[in-house]
């Protein structure tokens, strides 16, 4: 099913609720009806649809639910923070060594931050082999890099990762991500939203080495139109590519995207294709203040955390 189906379906949804369904049981062996969750997010795992409320914690994960590999990637509880951001445990992706990854500071990046304004720390996997415990044999790893950002939202908080490799266009693609929140949303039913801040993406080249991608992002939602196309659109400008030594490699064109099949669910989900590219998140906070997600476009995948009030 469409994304724009999904939200137009959604709408009429919630107008079947606030009246009264034309198909409620009656009589005396009448059953009462279990309403139906409409989501945004129509091809990514994560909370299963019976979990989903507006106001319960949501993951999204990076492969479909269809997909044959998906157990051997991210699930919602791979990623750890340590030590104040310095280092990451991710546990998933193979062939990363112990699945510790370190902030990657270079004398290009002595801070190790991606993101016009230095909210996304960068990592790489910390080890280069691992030891056969049997045989003793050297087992060479990948090269992974990662992008995390996360965020208070009240008393609870948001977060994202990326994750990507020099082994993304094999079999397997080497790469994921993960976005969430630990809370729920109170969501406008009228009006337009929008919401500023930093953009970092991880981008791929099967056996060669990944870079990442630093920049700002505008996110605009139309509350009053979510039943129509274009109630989403979004600008991702100043990207700027780097290598992992911090050096300044390519300047991007920005991206200017006005969604014909956006949605957006009563959980706080959103969703939509447009221009090549796909973006998909969710809105947090008790006025929708904070969205957090990713856009996928080409071998670029990128993840944001936005303000409603910067």
């Amino acid at each position: 099913m469409s994304t724009s189906k999904i939200a137009l379906l959604s709408a009429l949804l919630a107008g079947l609720t606030a009246c009264g369904s034309p198909n409620r049981s009656v009589g005396p062996n009448a059953t009462p009806d279990t309403p139906t969750t409409i989501s945004a997010i129509s091809d990514l795992r994560g909370t299963p649809n019976n979990e989903l409320s507006a106001k319960n914690p949501i993951v999204r994960l990076h492969a479909a639910q269809d997909d044959p590999a998906s157990d051997y990637f991210l699930n919602d509880d791979s990623v750890t923070v340590h030590d104040n951001g310095n280092t990451l445990t991710i546990e998933g992706m193979p062939f990363d060594g112990d699945g510790s990854y370190v902030r990657l500071t270079s004398a290009g990046n002595p801070t190790g931050v991606a993101g016009q304004n230095g909210q996304f720390y960068l990592y790489e996997n910390a080890e280069s082999t691992q030891t056969d415990p049997v045989g003793g044999s050297t087992i060479d790893q990948f090269y992974y890099i990662a992008l995390h950002q996360s965020k208070d939202v009240g008393d609870d908080s948001v977060y994202v990762t990326i994750v990507g490799s020099n082994q993304s266009s094999n079999l397997i693609p080497l790469e994921g991500f993960v976005y969430g929140r630990t809370g729920g949303v109170v969501m406008a039913t009228a009006n337009q939203g929008k919401w500023t801040g930093d953009y970092a993406a991880v981008r791929t080249y099967g056996d060669d080495m990944p870079d990442y991608v630093s920049g700002l992002m505008e996110l605009e939602i139309d509350f009053d139109e979510l039943n129509s196309a274009g109630a989403i659109r979004y600008v991702i400008s100043d990207r700027q590519v780097f290598d992992t030594d911090g050096n300044l490699i390519d300047t991007l064109d920005s991206i200017r995207v006005f969604a014909e099949n956006g949605a957006l669910d009563a959980q706080g989900e959103f969703q939509a294709t447009a221009a090549g590219a796909t973006i998909q998140g969710m809105l947090a906070g008790d006025d929708a203040e904070v969205a957090v997600g990713t856009v996928i476009m080409g071998n670029e995948t990128g993840g944001f955390i936005l303000d409603r009030n910067p």
